[in-house]
């Protein structure tokens, strides 16, 4: 439905594939079941990236779909991934619960917080035996090699020791990104456990954007992201991320520091599914970014998806220079409608 009394522009319309026309031209590409273009002009901010397999990141994972959620569950974006495993997904700036689905891995769930157009790379396990835990390290491209550890009171696993006591170092990975993998067996009869990370390279750990997940076999994660760990030295090399008991029940330390972390006596523990439950209801208390434009904003942004196709300068033009006009997707009937607004 177009307000004629708003926008006067002649050959307005919206076809089938829910692109916006005006003058035989196409500007923006409407989804019937949220509101925005997929031009990243709208909001500023592409989000690009490349999904892999935890156990054989040569693997990339094609025809995974990524979803941007809102407090609700509703679906506000969603693309799939490429045969290279890659995507790209246009969002307003500001912070978002990103989810990827994907046939026989476990699934992710994440609040990102985005100012930027900028790349989140994942790593994706395979349903695990029942009982085992498995530890995803991924980070950047600096530093170039860091080394996922697990000590106990009797083994030390990492790259010079890659399977001991019913755990082992699945990938090593020395130049930058990720994924390293390790995986602690439900034969593992270990009492404690304390996981952390060796700097094996430069620059610092401080803020270097590196994460921690931890999965257990019926799909709960946990996420520890070395930017909210406490020590903040920039020459120490250890990341200590979490300990383990022999129930395989989970202590986070987030702390980065100057030597290798001694293994545990006692700690507050929880289960997995308890930190993880947790840690996704927060997603939910976030304050999300808004995906309704003012009539302003879109009357300003359509103009210039309008001008990068068309050689007609409709901003000389009388009837759209005063349009003022607020996008709203009707999600249950799947139409859309330009509707009057007061918002300046």
């Amino acid at each position: 439905v177009i307000d004629k009394k708003l926008l006067t522009i002649n050959n307005v319309s919206l076809n089938s594939g829910y692109f916006l026309t005006i003058n035989n031209v196409k500007v923006g590409n409407i989804v019937s079941s949220y509101e925005y273009f997929s031009s990243s002009t709208l909001y500023g901010a592409s989000i690009t990236g490349q999904l892999s397999d935890a156990l054989n990141p040569s693997i990339k994972l094609s025809n995974a779909t990524i979803n941007i959620l809102d407090t609700n569950n509703k679906i506000r974006g969603s693309t799939t991934t490429n045969s290279n495993g890659n995507y790209t997904i246009n969002i307003p700036i500001g912070k978002h619960i990103f989810q990827i689905i994907m046939n026989g891995y476990i699934g992710i769930k994440e609040l990102i917080d985005t100012t930027e157009s900028t790349t989140y790379n994942f790593s994706m396990t395979q349903s695990i035996s029942t009982g085992d835990i498995r530890l995803v390290l991924t980070w950047g491209a600096n530093p170039a090699d860091l080394d996922s550890h697990i000590q106990t009171s009797s083994d030390h696993i990492y790259y010079g020791n890659t399977n001991a006591g019913n755990i082992t170092l699945d990938v090593d990975d020395t130049n930058g990104n990720g994924p390293e993998t390790m995986t602690i067996s439900n034969a593992s009869t270990g009492t404690s456990y304390a996981y952390y990370v060796y700097n094996y390279s430069s620059p610092t750990l401080v803020n270097c954007g590196a994460v921690a997940t931890i999965y257990d076999s019926d799909g709960n994660k946990v996420v520890v992201n070395i930017n909210d760990a406490s020590g903040t030295t920039t020459s120490n090399k250890y990341w200590h991320i979490c300990n383990f008991n022999s129930s395989k029940n989970i202590e986070i330390i987030n702390q980065i520091q100057s030597s290798a972390p001694s293994v545990p006596s006692s700690g507050n523990y929880q289960t997995i599914s308890s930190v993880s439950s947790s840690q996704e209801s927060s997603f939910y208390q976030a304050t999300l970014a808004s995906y309704i434009l003012s009539q302003k904003q879109l009357a300003v942004l359509l103009e210039t998806e309008y001008l990068k196709h068309s050689s007609v300068n409709i901003s000389d033009d009388t009837n759209w220079t005063n349009t003022k006009f607020l996008l709203k997707s009707d999600t249950t009937s799947g139409s859309t409608t330009f509707v009057d607004s007061s918002d300046d």
